[in-house]
This record gives C-alpha cells, sequence and structure tokens, in this order.
C-alpha cells in the first residue's frame, strides 16, 4: 500500500474510504484528478442551507488537510463500490461515501436507490440513471478538508464528478 497520508489520524483506519481513482474533484482552478492531491493543495468546499425547500451551497477555498492512496496492487481483491449514473457524469466510490440529498439531508452511497435524486455545484437536482453494486479494482482516494470538524458537513463537502459529496472527516466522525 501506497500512501500520500499525514498521521493526524491517529487510531482512525483508513480502510475507511471515499472515491475511486481517477475521480474529478473541484478546485479554484477547476476540476483535478484525485489521484494528483497533495497536503496543502487548494480544493472547493461548500456550506449548505436550504431556505424555502431550496438549497444553496456557499463554495469557498480550503486545503487539503489529509490525503490517502489506496492504491490498486496485483495482491488487493477486488473492492465492493458503488457506481452511480447520472444524466452527464457517473460517481464510483464505496459504500460509506456521504452524498448530499435534494432536501438538504445527507445518505450513503450504499443506502441510494434508483429513484433518489442527487445535488449539483448549484443545489440542483441530478436524477439517478443506474445504481451498480459490484467489486471493481479502482484505487481509492480518501481526501478531507484541512477545516476543523465542528459536528457540521459545513466546510467538508466536495464536489466529485460535478456531484456534491462529503469528505472523509464526515466518514470518521459522523
Amino acid at each position: 500500500m501506497e500512501s500520500n497520508s499525514q498521521d493526524a489520524l491517529p487510531g482512525i483506519s483508513k480502510d475507511l474510504s471515499c472515491v475511486a481513482s481517477g475521480t474529478l474533484i473541484a478546485t479554484p482552478d477547476g476540476q483535478k484528478d484525485s489521484v494528483k492531491f497533495n497536503l496543502g493543495d487548494a480544493v472547493m468546499t461548500a456550506s449548505v442551507s436550504s431556505t424555502g425547500g431550496k438549497l444553496t451551497l456557499q463554495w469557498s477555498n480550503a486545503e487539503i488537510g489529509f490525503h490517502h492512496d489506496l492504491l490498486p496492487t496485483a495482491s488487493h481483491r477486488d473492492r465492493l463500490l458503488v457506481e452511480i449514473e447520472l444524466e452527464r457524469t457517473k460517481l464510483r466510490c464505496t459504500l460509506d461515501q456521504w452524498l448530499l440529498l435534494p432536501n438538504g439531508e445527507w445518505t450513503t452511497a450504499g443506502l441510494l436507490r434508483p429513484d433518489m435524486q442527487l445535488v449539483d455545484k448549484d443545489g440542483a437536482s441530478l436524477a439517478i440513471s443506474s445504481i451498480e453494486k459490484g467489486y471493481f479494482k479502482d484505487g481509492i482516494q480518501s481526501i478531507m478538508t484541512n477545516r476543523p470538524w465542528n459536528g457540521s458537513p459545513d466546510g467538508h463537502i466536495l464536489l466529485a464528478n460535478g456531484i456534491v459529496i462529503g469528505d472523509f472527516a464526515m466518514q470518521v466522525y459522523s
């Protein structure tokens, strides 16, 4: 196993994961492959509010505070992942990956159903076309901002392949 991680989370299992290698994460300069992040790199993060049933995402800059590569190797068995297809994009992630729903609630990828919707960067609904759980050989990227965890996802919301997700802190602390 190769790692580009910070030991800021002693005692926390790095088996918790996030997104498949190759997922594009929003940065102030555009999208960046999840594999290419280093500690301190700029990333976009959001806070979310809901007024009258409409989600508002306020995006700001943050830095990567934790990044862990779980790269595929010949000795690794395939990983159980979820591939979520939407109209113009798809996301492959672990079952414990947090995703924002149009009602402002969060769910994990393993609990998604085809009749559900996710959210884009502007808070608009994205209809799920299909969901496939399966074993894939993808590497996994665990990414967390440098913002402190205060019990709220604000500051720990990322944009992955155009879909609003929670960072690794949400998996660890939620």
